[in-house]
């Protein structure tokens, strides 16, 4: 249970990684600038050669890759002075469909390299959630949760990514057999985040449903 898909299913969640890099200079007086190899500009010439491979998406076509800038930072405290290292961290998100995550981290590390930056952390590891619509337990979850709501369930696609994907390439279980879905919600992460106690009646009641006609089928 979770996303904000009111009982649809989630037929696939973006993948998610994020890199911190490093990258260092001498530093120096800004007026000096033409003498000066700035970390910064090594970061910037990273951050914009993998945004042309892998900052795909757009407003009218956002199931894709993106590749933002989340945080930046100096060791500087003075306006005039050139850094002698630079830190910036960002984040990676994709369909699984489209990249394999391994073939896309290599190119990304290929490409920090070549703009002398070291990447110093890693987090995320391209798990994700994808699942396939025709599978049995996915269509006998639709007809319970379609009965017991009145609502005609849809797939959907999310940008997000929920705990589903640990269970999902937890090599424990291994069965990649995993359902997102949610009772009716709104305003998540927030002051005013909020849940149909109705609807989660019924989502608690579709769960036993099913569990209960998985044990019958065993």
């Amino acid at each position: 249970p979770d996303s904000s898909v009111n009982f649809d299913i989630v037929v696939s969640e973006k993948a998610p990684h994020h890199f911190t890099i490093e990258a260092k200079g001498e530093g120096g007086h800004a007026s000096r600038a033409f003498e000066i190899d700035n970390p910064l500009n090594k970061i910037l010439g990273f951050y914009e050669e993998v945004r042309r491979e892998f900052h795909i998406a757009t407003r009218k076509k956002s199931w894709a890759s993106t590749f933002e800038i989340v945080a930046i930072a100096t060791n500087n405290r003075s306006l005039n002075k050139v850094p002698s290292l630079a830190t910036a961290s960002f984040s990676w998100r994709w369909p699984l469909e489209h990249i394999k995550f391994e073939v896309g981290r290599r190119k990304i590390l290929k490409i920090a390299t070549k703009h002398s930056c070291k990447v110093v952390s890693e987090e995320g590891w391209g798990e994700g959630v994808m699942i396939n619509k025709s599978a049995s337990y996915v269509n006998k979850w639709k007809k319970i949760i379609e009965q017991n709501s009145g609502k005609k369930v849809s797939f959907t696609k999310v940008h997000g990514s929920s705990d589903a994907r640990h269970f999902f390439n937890n090599g424990l279980y291994g069965t990649k057999n995993i359902i997102v879905t949610s009772a009716v919600t709104g305003g998540h992460h927030s002051q005013s985040e909020w849940v149909d106690v109705e609807s989660l009646a019924i989502l608690g009641k579709s769960l036993l449903q099913f569990i209960n006609e998985q044990k019958l089928s065993q």
